[in-house]
């Protein structure tokens, strides 16, 4: 007679999900914040659900990418951009048709490039983390 009933096992049923696992993943965020989920599931050989748990559950952590800063400016070029935007105002007063004039353009996309992308500068941090910034350095001429 055939049956699909599971015959009886002993004991509880076997979870990857322990406090060794947990360990390991916290060592690899210390090594390397911006690790992701999957190359950890890779390189320790459990689902990606196992180790979004383990971060987000265990650990308390969450994925956070830094806010963007244009340009790690120095005291003269903050003034420098202080007198221009004064300028402005100045010529928008005298001139009423300044405005219809101006041409604006996103600076990033003429003077930088960036090799990582917004997913890659990722991080897993702890909520009481202090939030990150990307910095953009532009050579001094």
């Amino acid at each position: 007679m055939v049956t699909i009933e599971d015959e009886a096992r002993p004991g509880r049923p076997f979870s990857v999900h322990n406090e060794g696992l947990i360990a390991k993943v916290r060592k690899r965020i210390q090594e390397e914040r911006c690790v992701t989920v999957r190359m950890m599931a890779d390189e320790f050989g459990v689902n990606r659900e196992t180790i979004h748990q383990i971060l987000m559950e265990d650990l308390g952590k969450r994925k956070v990418v830094p806010w963007f800063v244009p340009h790690a400016l120095s005291d003269d070029q903050r003034h420098e951009r202080v007198q221009y935007a004064k300028d402005i105002i100045k010529t928008a007063h005298r001139n009423k048709n300044f405005w219809n004039s101006i041409v604006l353009e996103d600076e990033t996309w003429c003077f930088h490039y960036d090799p990582t992308t917004k997913r890659q500068s990722a991080e897993w941090k702890s909520p009481v983390s202090p939030k990150g910034k990307k910095f953009i350095f532009k050579s001094q001429k």
